[in-house]
């Protein structure tokens, strides 16, 4: 009786533990920073259209600290921003959407930095410019990561809206690529090439612009140097693998800026990016609103007080960054519904 009172138990035992659900394992992607920065290149899509996005990660709730336009005084607050204008899915702006922003950025920077020709938002961004007479210039962009042809065929689509007699003096210059040499996506020869293209044939359409590329500051090598206009580079010191404090980080900014000017040949030199997020982690670096505020708030004066030019990244939040981490998409100063994320530094502010 004893042995089939125990055959009974276990018969039930192993019926309860076959009953229960297998435990599932999230499929969500996950990426490590590096030491400099998680490839930002490798997250702007070669079109939106062409990729499969997923819901974009919900991002927290921002505490009420936005300022609106009136808060400063006497001209716009940001030397530049970086402008991605793809929608909250991916998917391309109409010209409406372009537009209604570049009128609302407008207040408050006389510069936007674009990366590519996707999505029509170059001929967009100059066709508001235009049609409303937005006190902006457009500094364009050669989306360079997706391979050699892609860049040629933007590198026409720039020369072409260049050369338009209707944009006449909107457009500053163009960079070649973002990126491309720290992320492994061209050479060096294959880049300068590229570089060497967009001259020829804007020479040929009778357009005199600066044309360059982008990189971070040890990837700006003397051979790039040499086939640039200008040297633009990306600081972006919320990647760093080392963290002590806002004012040690903005304090960097200048110093690898002064080590880039060392080797420029005189040429002009220009931050590309310059950021926090105000959301997610990186690190040890937590975004928040306040402390995006400071950083941005230290930077924009000290830039101001040495007469550094720069590209804040970014203008708005990129959400349609579906693959990426929450603080990748929460570097903007505003939100897609271009509500400010921080409290805007004034103008006429003093360090």
């Amino acid at each position: 009786m004893a042995f089939l009172k125990l055959c009974i138990f276990v018969i039930l035992a192993l019926t309860f533990v076959f009953a229960l659900p297998i435990p599932s394992v999230s499929s969500g992607s996950r990426r490590l920073a590096n030491s400099r920065k998680p490839l930002a290149v490798t997250l702007k899509p070669t079109s939106p259209l062409l990729n499969k996005k997923r819901i974009p990660q919900a991002a927290t709730a921002v505490s009420a600290v936005p300022a609106t336009a009136s808060t400063y005084q006497g001209g716009q607050v940001f030397n530049g921003m970086t402008y991605s204008p793809y929608n909250s899915d991916g998917s391309c702006p109409d010209l409406a959407t372009v537009s209604t922003q570049l009128t609302f950025l407008s207040k408050y920077t006389s510069s936007i930095r674009l990366y590519s020709t996707d999505c029509n938002q170059l001929a967009f961004v100059l066709q508001a410019i235009s049609q409303s007479s937005l006190p902006l210039k457009v500094h364009a962009g050669v989306w360079a990561s997706s391979g050699v042809d892609r860049a040629n065929s933007e590198i026409d689509t720039v020369v072409s809206l260049v050369s338009n007699s209707a944009y006449s003096g909107i457009v500053a210059d163009v960079s070649v690529g973002n990126e491309v040499i720290y992320g492994n996506l061209l050479t060096e020869s294959q880049l300068i090439s590229l570089i060497n293209s967009a001259k020829s044939k804007l020479a040929s359409a009778n357009v005199s612009i600066p044309v360059y590329t982008t990189e971070v500051d040890s990837s700006m090598t003397a051979g790039l140097i040499a086939a640039i206009d200008l040297v633009q580079v990306n600081l972006q010191t919320m990647f760093d693998a080392t963290y002590t404090s806002i004012s040690d980080s903005v304090d960097s900014i200048f110093t690898r800026l002064d080590n880039v000017k060392a080797i420029s040949n005189g040429k002009t030199v220009r931050i590309g990016e310059v950021g926090y997020c105000h959301a997610g982690q990186v690190g040890a670096q937590v975004g928040s609103p306040d402390s995006q505020s400071q950083y941005i708030q230290a930077f924009t004066c000290k830039a101001k007080s040495l007469g550094v030019s720069y590209f804040i990244f970014e203008a708005l939040d990129a959400t349609w960054k579906t693959g990426s981490s929450l603080a990748e998409q929460s570097f903007g100063i505003f939100s897609r519904s271009l509500v400010p994320n921080i409290s805007i530094p004034s103008s006429s502010q003093t360090c």
